[in-house]
This record gives C-alpha cells, sequence and structure tokens, in this order.
C-alpha cells in the first residue's frame, strides 16, 4: 500500500512577509530562480508589467539553447570583462552589503552551478567538467584579487597611506 503525500500549501501572505525580511541579494537569488520555474507565458505576463520586451527578445544566435558550456564560457569573459562590476561607495553603514552588479554576479554564478549539477548525469561528462573547471577558476581569482586587495591596502597603512 502506498501512501501519497500532499504537498506542502503555502500561504502567499506570509511568504510575502517573510520576502520583505530578506536581505536584497536574497530576494535577487529567490527571483532568478523563479524566472527559470515560470512557463513561457506567465514569465511573458510578468515581465511586459517592468520592461520593454523588444529589449528581452533573444539575440539571434541564441534562439537555439547553448549548451551549458556556451553559457559557461559567455559568463567568464563577462565576468572578465568587468560587466558585472559596479560602482559601489562603502561606508560604515552599508559594509557589508553588496553591489546589484555582484549580487547578479552571484546569481548567475550559482544559476550556472546548478545547471552543472543537473547536467552531471545526463550531458557529456567531460564538458560538464570544464564548465565546473571555469567556475571554480573564477571563485579563484575572486579570492586572489579580493586577498590582493587587502595586501594592498593593508601596505599602504604601513607606509602610513589611507587608513
Amino acid at each position: 500500500m502506498t501512501t501519497t503525500r500532499k504537498p506542502i500549501q503555502i500561504d502567499r501572505d506570509k511568504l510575502r512577509a517573510e520576502v520583505r525580511k530578506l536581505r536584497s541579494e536574497y530576494v535577487f537569488f529567490m527571483l532568478d530562480e523563479a524566472i527559470e520555474l515560470l512557463p513561457p507565458a506567465k514569465l511573458l505576463k510578468i515581465a511586459k508589467k517592468y520592461f520593454d520586451l523588444k529589449r528581452l527578445r533573444p539575440d539571434a544566435e541564441q534562439v537555439t539553447n547553448p549548451s551549458l558550456l556556451t553559457d559557461v564560457k559567455r559568463f567568464e569573459k563577462a565576468s572578465l570583462a568587468g560587466e558585472y562590476y559596479e560602482s559601489f561607495g562603502v561606508n560604515s553603514k552599508n559594509y557589508t552589503q553588496k553591489s546589484a552588479g555582484t549580487s547578479a554576479w552571484i546569481a548567475e554564478y550559482l544559476r550556472l552551478l546548478d545547471r552543472c549539477v543537473i547536467n552531471a548525469k545526463k550531458s557529456n561528462p567531460t564538458e560538464v567538467r570544464q564548465a565546473m573547471d571555469i567556475l571554480f577558476g573564477l571563485i579563484i581569482l575572486t579570492a586572489r584579487c579580493t586577498n590582493t586587495a587587502r595586501a594592498t591596502m593593508s601596505t599602504s597603512r604601513a607606509l602610513g597611506g589611507t587608513k
């Protein structure tokens, strides 16, 4: 005898209240996941309220679904070109916040990493590994840049520079 579980019901008002408590970057991540889950007709209905739909049409080369590796290489190129960079004035009140560009980069990174995991068993393993190597390489590069920036700031302070 099999028992079927009822899907968990979610009170939309309670969900909205909880979303309002989230830090903006988590709202960004949640929205990014929702975009993937929505069927095209519902996505169109929402998008047309907020955006010029002409700007959202796929480019000619994207009409066919690009491979995971193609998408990861495109992300790597955009990352290295600074397309996610956004100037962000840090002060004592916002030093723990992230710029919108950083939140966008993290959301796209996580989306691509999730695709790697999903594709691990059903796609070409060599391609998935190459995609993961590129993504992990970007994280390593980011850590190196952060450490270099910290070292430069420490050296500057030691030499009597900015504090």
